[in-house]
């Protein structure tokens, strides 16, 4: 069986794909949602103020973007501390993951959310979701600021040829 080595330029490529990809499905699915509500409305019922998205909706989306963010910093710091190049690139890779994945989560609830009630706020709230999830885009700058890398690191990293031991 054939042994796949990474390279750096790999890893910043893989890192940039999985961030696309997670977008695009938050993407697509509000765009299939927001399609078939205008086509053929669900009736489940009028928009009911007291409805129980109502409240669980902004409090799950504001609790994944807060503690995405926190989870995310707090295993950034440890991915700081691990020993080897390799080390710290998959660490902060399962911190960003982390970050994606609490903002994704209540993003797709809040979308089934608008699905299921017809409310636009929802969407809105999903779409604003989705601007902040542009905003994190994986950075090779902010890589380097966050791992607080060295000179040799950081050469390693914008060698796209480098292989990650």
């Amino acid at each position: 069986m054939a042994t796949v080595i990474q390279t750096s330029g790999g890893f910043l490529r893989a890192m940039k794909v999985t961030y696309w990809a997670l977008f695009l499905g938050q993407f697509t699915f509000a765009g299939l949602t927001f399609y078939l509500n205008v086509k053929n409305p669900i009736q489940y019922g009028e928009h009911d103020p007291n409805d129980v998205f109502s409240y669980i909706v902004p409090m799950m989306v504001l609790g994944g973007l807060i503690g995405g963010h926190f989870l995310s910093k707090t295993a950034i710091q440890k991915a700081k501390e691990k020993p080897t190049f390799k080390e710290k690139l998959e660490s902060y890779r399962s911190a960003l993951i982390i970050r994606y994945a609490l903002m994704e989560g209540p993003n797709l609830f809040c979308i089934v959310a608008y699905l299921l009630s017809s409310n636009i706020v929802f969407m809105y709230i999903a779409i604003a979701v989705m601007l902040v999830y542009l905003f994190s885009f994986p950075k090779t700058d902010q890589l380097i600021s966050d791992l607080e890398l060295n000179g040799t690191e950081i050469e390693q990293l914008n060698d796209p040829l480098f292989q990650l031991n």
